[in-house]
């Protein structure tokens, strides 16, 4: 029984923790597959924008090869958007004119060459030493003068999905570590009860049926005990109905003796042989072996042979007195 209490307790602490696990997971994947993703597409959004914005704003510089406007333009931009690793323009002949990277170009980017200008607005999903950065090329003037490229970082949206999920599974950790508690308590209160009900069906099973229920609870619990209860009071019932009817029928045989075996007795004089060989008189054979007490007296036919003139014969009652 005592396993059966420890067997209740740890499916209850199991199920507790198996359903915040669950839920935490649940939340986890959600952020995963549901808010990551539409951080991302509030990403591409955003850059579609910036990117159109500055190829506006880069059509005089180039026309006028004012490229010195173009780096302000960037350093600017690239204070005010954390988010954006890089921006660069090529003129028509695919020749980078302004860039954020410094001294050198990056090699891990496309080449200068043609494919850098374009006529049609693009987005690309390049692979860098710096993570997964997302590349929009919108096109000068149609792409008649260059085309401007702006790369944007996801490792920001993989960081703030990261920290959410660490945040997630500290909450996890405290509801987990509450969960438990409030469980274990939750199932001390369900069990103690019923380990006074296990303790009370042992007593009863060896005989103690004084052994008190304390139970007290209204819910199920406390039916099963009142009906435990009135069970016990039943079987002691039963139980004084029983030693009341072993006692009298005790008292009865103690009152009896029993003659047992066969009895040789005298054909004639109708004397009882004891087990030592001895004639006995009948009443005195009976009256020392059992409790029964002689009174003496004369059965009708005796008292018409003895007293035939105080006993007169009946007659036949078959006889109708016609000869």
């Amino acid at each position: 029984m005592k396993m059966l209490m420890n067997s209740l307790y740890a499916k209850i602490l199991a199920g507790t923790i198996g359903i915040i696990v669950v839920m935490g997971a649940a939340l986890a994947a959600f952020i995963l597959f549901s808010v990551q993703p539409k951080l991302e597409d509030a990403l591409v959004m955003r850059g579609e924008f910036m990117a159109e914005h500055i190829a506006s704003q880069s059509a005089t510089p180039m026309l006028t090869e004012k490229f010195f406007e173009l780096d302000m333009l960037f350093k600017d931009l690239m204070v005010s958007e954390k988010d954006i690793e890089y921006c660069f323009v090529v003129n028509s002949r695919g020749h980078v004119v302004s860039h954020t990277f410094g001294s050198e170009f990056p090699t891990d980017l496309k080449a200068p060459g043609a494919a850098l200008n374009i006529q049609v607005f693009r987005i690309e999903l390049l692979a860098t030493e710096k993570g997964a950065i997302i590349d929009f090329a919108a096109p000068i003037l149609q792409g008649k003068i260059g085309t401007v490229h702006l790369g944007m970082s996801k490792r920001p949206i993989e960081q703030a999905v990261a920290t959410m999920i660490r945040q997630l599974m500290l909450v996890i950790m405290i509801v987990l570590a509450l969960g438990i508690a409030t469980a274990f308590i939750f199932a001390r209160a369900m069990t103690r009860p019923l380990q006074d009900l296990v303790r009370a069906a042992r007593a009863v099973g060896q005989g103690d049926l004084e052994h008190q229920i304390t139970v007290q609870t209204r819910d199920e619990i406390g039916v099963l005990a009142d009906s435990f209860r009135a069970m016990v009071k039943k079987r002691k019932q039963v139980e004084q109905g029983r030693e009341e009817l072993i006692s009298e029928l005790q008292e009865a045989l103690d009152n009896v003796k029993k003659l047992e075996g066969m009895l040789p007795i005298c054909s004639s004089c109708k004397r009882i042989r004891d087990d030592k060989g001895k004639w006995n008189e009948l009443e005195a054979y009976i009256h020392e072996h059992s409790e029964a007490e002689f009174s003496h007296g004369l059965c009708h036919d005796c008292a018409q042979k003895i007293y035939p003139k105080y006993f007169p014969k009946e007659e036949d009652p078959s006889h109708d007195g016609s000869t």
